[in-house]
Order: C-alpha cells, then sequence, then structure tokens
C-alpha cells in the first residue's frame, strides 16, 4: 500500500478546488438514494449536495451516498440546517464529507461558531476520533489525519437581510472557503421577486465583496437560462448548483406529458 498512502497524502479537498474552478456544477439532492448519486455522477456533475435542512436524510443513509459519491468521482456536500448542532456536524464530518454548506448565515458570530464546531484544536473543538473511515480506522498517520479533519471546505448561505447586511464582515471569518446567496429564502425575507432586481443586485454585491476576500462564490441555476445568464456575466459566479434534483426530475416529467398531448392532439388533427 506505500504508493497509495504516498498519493493519499498530498490529496487536498476536492470541493475546494471546485470552489476554485473557472466552471463547476452540481446538485442539490432532496431524495436518499444511491442511484441518484449515481446518475448525477454518471452525467458528470462535480459535486452533489445532501440537504439535512429540506431532505429526510438521516446518517446511515449519508454514509452510503458519500461512499457512492465518491465511486462516480464527485464531492460529497453537507448542507446543514441554521444553528446546527455541534455534535451533529461531528457525526456528519466523520462520515468524510468533503464540504459543508450553512443555511441562513447572518452574523460574523454565527460563521465563526460554524469554523469552530468544524475544526479540531487548537483551531477549534471538533472532537477527533480517528477510528473511523476518515482515519483509516486507525492506521493514517496522526498529522495526516488532523490536516485533513481541519481541510474541510466551508460554505455560506447568504438567505437574510441580516446576513445581507452583515456579509462584508462574514466574508472576513478565517475558515470560510465560499459563499452564496440562497436566492428563494432572501427573496422571502426581503419580501421581492426570486428572480427581481434585488436578488441581482444582492448576488453581483455579495460575489464581488466575495472576490475581494479571495472566496468562492457559488449560485444557484433552477434551469439552463438562469445558469447562461450568470455564465454571460463577466464577473459573475462561475460554480453552481442545480435546484434540485426533486425539481428536476418533476419539471422533466412534466414537460413529457405536456409535449406528450400535444403531440397526441396534433397527431388527432392531422388524421381527420
Amino acid at each position: 500500500m506505500p504508493d497509495r498512502e504516498s498519493k493519499d497524502s498530498i490529496e487536498r479537498n476536492a470541493f475546494r478546488r471546485l470552489l476554485k474552478s473557472q466552471f463547476a456544477a452540481g446538485m442539490f439532492s432532496l431524495i436518499p438514494s444511491e442511484t441518484i448519486v449515481d446518475i448525477a455522477g454518471y452525467a458528470g456533475f462535480h459535486f452533489i449536495v445532501f440537504d439535512t435542512e429540506h431532505g429526510t436524510y438521516d446518517l446511515a443513509m449519508i454514509d452510503r451516498l458519500v461512499r457512492a459519491a465518491k465511486a462516480v468521482g464527485m464531492a460529497s456536500v453537507v448542507r446543514l440546517p441554521h444553528h446546527p448542532d455541534p455534535h451533529f456536524i461531528t457525526r456528519v464530518l466523520d462520515l468524510g464529507v468533503d464540504g459543508l454548506i450553512l443555511a441562513r448565515i447572518s452574523s460574523r458570530q454565527e460563521a465563526e461558531a460554524v469554523v469552530r464546531s468544524s475544526r479540531q484544536a487548537p483551531l477549534g473543538t471538533l472532537g477527533p476520533f480517528p477510528g473511523l473511515r476518515t482515519g483509516h480506522y486507525f492506521r493514517m498517520p496522526a498529522d495526516e489525519y488532523v490536516r485533513r479533519a481541519n481541510d474541510v471546505a466551508i460554505v455560506v448561505l447568504i438567505e437574510t437581510k441580516e446576513g445581507l447586511d452583515d456579509v462584508e464582515d462574514i466574508l472576513s471569518v478565517e475558515g470560510l472557503d465560499g459563499v452564496a446567496v440562497g436566492p428563494v429564502d432572501l427573496s422571502c425575507a426581503l419580501g421581492v421577486p426570486r428572480d427581481g432586481p434585488e436578488i441581482k443586485a444582492a448576488i453581483a454585491r455579495v460575489t464581488s465583496l466575495a472576490r475581494a476576500k479571495g472566496k468562492g462564490v457559488m449560485a444557484s441555476a433552477k434551469d439552463f437560462d438562469e445558469l447562461e445568464s450568470h455564465l454571460r456575466s463577466e464577473d459573475g459566479p462561475r460554480v453552481f448548483w442545480f435546484a434540485t434534483d426533486t425539481y428536476q426530475i418533476s419539471n422533466h416529467f412534466h414537460m413529457l406529458m405536456e409535449k406528450s398531448r400535444e403531440l397526441v392532439t396534433e397527431c388527432a388533427g392531422a388524421t381527420r
């Protein structure tokens, strides 16, 4: 095994690499299924986000899905709810995920608390336990285990007015790797349409501030048109999540039936 260990020892966080790339696309997933992960991986997605804020994931399922993502070459990310339990963060990180996305971060203090809960001493309060897959079941050298444990990428979602007002201070937190505007939540918080100018202005402001501070920027793309609008913006985000597996499947199923009914009507008219 020496060659494999040597290779592993120089690997760095897959999700962080994607946050710095010129283009990366992933999927927010609500369906707890290895098949969904397989489909996304073979379709060419770069990462998948298991949404524990709205999805029905338990830890055993996330464990299986992280392994499935690795098998198809995708980075695995878990979206945590607002004010996550530090013990839950520990258990998620013990599964070997590449990244965390934190919902509704509204202040610098909230961001700092998440970073502390996600790092081992002296950087934070994460409890170490190398007896799991993350530590190769006690076979990984201690210093390498700690390095990897402290190398998980962290992204925060700006989804509240308070978070948007405080975003510059939030982005100053050491240990944050990236940021994104959550357009649905923020539109509700501001009382404006999801596709309105206020949300577009918020995305542009957050993107500019994040780049100035060397942070990665992500954005939501519900469809190809929204993706294109970001890509055609010279200074727009370049890392995207498609929202969501349930939306994409539902939307495509609806389109299939709608087009089928149109075709039936067209063919019936042609035979009269």
